[in-house]
C-alpha cells in the first residue's frame, strides 16, 4: 500500500491511507500522526495490520473481493426482507468472507472456487446447502462484473414423506389424550395446513368459532440479530 510521509508546519509527521469511497465515488482518506518518521510508520503498520485481521480494509478497497461483498450486502438489505437479508449475512459472513474477501479481484479464479465447493462438501456439508451457498457466491460475482463459470454440485430428487392413514390415527389419539397448547398448536396444523410461524402468530381475535373459520393475517418469524454478540434474535 502507497504510503506518503509529510511533516506538518507544528512538527508532525502525518501518513494519509484510502479508506472507502466518498458518495460521489472519490477516494476516501484517513490520517495518522506521530511525533517523528519511525514514530508514525511503527503507528501507521499497527493500524493497517489491525485492518486488515478484521477484513475492515479490505472491505473498503475496490480491488478486493471484499469490497464487492460489503457491496452487494448492502445493496440487498435494501430490496429484501429482514428474514431474507439476515439468511444472506449468515452465509456470508460464515461462509464467504472468510474464503474470499481478502483475494484481489483479478486473481480470483475457477480453481479456487472449486476447491471451495470440494472442501464443503468433504466437510459434509449437503449438496443443497452447498448450492445455496454457491448461489449467493453467483449474485455476488455478478453484481461485481466478475464472470468467473464454476459447476454446481448436482442435488438428488427428496421423496416427500406423507403421513399413512394408520398414522394418522395414532398421531390424533396421543393429541387427545395430552391435551396442552402444544398439542393443541399440532392438531390445527394437521387439520389446517398452518405453518408454524402462523400457528405462532394467531391470536383469539383470528378464530371465528361461530364461523368456524381461521383468518391467517399474520406470521412470525425468528430472524439472527445482526449486531455482532448479540445474543438474542430479533
Amino acid at each position: 500500500m502507497k504510503k506518503n510521509i509529510c511533516k506538518r508546519k507544528e512538527g508532525r509527521f502525518e501518513i494519509q491511507y484510502h479508506y472507502g469511497y466518498k458518495a460521489d465515488g472519490t477516494a476516501n482518506y484517513r490520517s495518522i500522526y506521530g511525533k517523528s518518521r519511525n514514530e508514525v510508520l511503527t503507528i501507521y503498520h499497527r493500524v493497517i495490520n489491525t485492518l486488515i485481521q478484521n477484513n475492515d480494509l479490505l472491505i473498503f478497497d475496490k480491488t478486493y473481493i471484499g469490497y464487492t461483498i460489503n457491496s452487494w450486502l448492502s445493496f440487498v438489505k435494501i430490496k429484501n426482507k429482514k428474514s431474507t437479508y439476515s439468511n444472506y449475512q449468515y452465509i456470508v459472513s460464515s461462509r464467504i468472507i472468510p474464503r474470499f474477501a481478502k483475494i484481489k479481484k483479478e486473481r480470483l479464479s475457477t480453481e479456487q472456487i472449486t476447491t471451495f465447493i470440494t472442501d464443503m462438501l468433504n466437510e459434509g456439508l449437503k449438496e443443497k446447502t452447498v448450492k445455496d451457498i454457491l448461489i449467493i457466491l453467483q449474485q455476488i460475482l455478478k453484481f461485481g462484473n466478475l464472470e468467473i463459470n464454476f459447476p454446481m454440485p448436482k442435488v438428488p430428487k427428496k421423496e416427500i414423506q406423507i403421513f399413512q392413514k394408520e398414522d394418522q390415527t395414532k398421531l390424533e389419539k396421543e393429541l387427545l389424550k395430552n391435551r396442552n397448547p402444544q398439542t393443541l398448536g399440532i392438531y390445527l396444523c394437521l387439520y389446517t395446513g398452518l405453518r408454524i410461524g402462523e400457528l405462532c402468530a394467531l391470536q383469539w381475535k383470528n378464530i371465528d368459532l361461530k364461523e368456524q373459520k381461521i383468518k391467517v393475517k399474520k406470521t412470525l418469524i425468528r430472524i439472527k440479530n445482526p449486531e455482532k454478540n448479540a445474543k438474542k434474535k430479533l
